[in-house]
């Protein structure tokens, strides 16, 4: 036979009644266990949520109310509240119309002389939080695919220098795993050298600045390369500026290029500096591309003649 008010533990019957209207008050799921883990009262507001009339709530555990059994740890989070702890556990809908519906249990111990006798369990939908969080891995797993698959780091740090994101190159880049860089001080993982080129561009990004900076960088696995950096500031809606997002370019061998061909310019100028001869490279819209000194003097001997141009 299931219990009745009446049938209470004294301690918990002379509480109830103060007890009710708050819960009720709330406008949200509420519901009352006994130190026996025994239902003792339920609002309407949580009997529509678990979908049991309150008449088959009282006098039973959750255990011999419910069909399916949680897997998750509800029940100790209960037992701590017996113990006297108040405490919050994210818990999803196992069964009943909301099944699937994340809520947040409130537990709260019921005490009487410094005794818990009971605890008040009040649910609160956090289903749009979850959602929220949802939307957010997701928004997080594409921008990984599409930063990954640049084939160039990318990296955003926090105003307090702490890394926020790095994609996989970033991480290719450092030598180091997502764990060992997102969510450490930048001063945990930069080599001294680093932190010294680097920090002055930082204040500057801080500032407000986009800057953009080229040096010679130790890439792991090869030679000292030369790359371009980016930092690019990250404002918030007042226009303070929260973060840095850094993008870093190899551009070795446009470098390299580059350095070839000033280089071929200067031995050539040296040789046809010294040849004897007035030599000249006309391309095929008659410009001219190349002169040396003799060329110029040849072509205009006359006094304050600036050359060709």
């Amino acid at each position: 036979m299931e219990s009745t008010h009446t049938e209470l533990p004294d301690a918990l019957v002379s509480l109830l009644p103060e007890i009710r209207p708050g819960l009720d008050l709330m406008g949200l799921p509420a519901c009352v266990l006994d130190a026996k883990l025994v239902y003792r009262y339920a609002n309407a507001l949580y009997a529509a949520f678990v979908g049991r009339p309150v008449e088959a709530l009282y006098g039973k555990s959750p255990a011999h109310a419910f069909d399916r059994q949680p897997a998750d740890d509800r029940r100790k989070a209960l037992a701590r509240a017996l113990a006297g702890e108040s405490l919050t556990f994210d818990r999803c809908t196992v069964e009943g119309p909301n099944a699937g519906r994340w809520m947040r249990a409130h537990y709260a111990p019921i005490r009487l002389r410094g005794a818990v006798v009971g605890v008040a369990i009040v649910l609160a939908d956090i289903q749009h939080l979850k959602d929220a969080e949802e939307r957010v891995r997701d928004q997080e797993r594409q921008l990984r695919l599409i930063t990954d698959s640049v084939g160039f780091p990318i990296t955003y740090i926090g105003r307090d220098m702490v890394v926020r994101f790095a994609n996989g190159p970033s991480h290719a880049w450092a030598g180091k795993a997502r764990e060992e860089m997102e969510g450490r001080h930048f001063l945990e993982l930069a080599p001294p050298e680093v932190l010294a080129a680097s920090q002055p561009l930082f204040d500057r990004a801080f500032a407000g600045e986009a800057v953009t900076y080229e040096r010679d960088a130790q890439w792991p696995g090869r030679a000292n390369r030369r790359i371009r950096g980016q930092m690019i500031p990250d404002r918030d809606e007042a226009g303070a500026v929260r973060g840095v997002l850094v993008v870093v370019i190899d551009i070795e061998e446009d470098h390299r290029l580059k350095q070839s061909l000033i280089e071929s310019r200067r031995w050539l100028q040296l040789v046809s500096d010294n040849v004897g001869v007035p030599m000249a490279y006309i391309d095929a819209d008659l410009r001219f591309r190349f002169e040396d000194r003799k060329s110029v003097a040849a072509a205009c001997p006359a006094a304050g003649c600036a050359g060709s141009a």
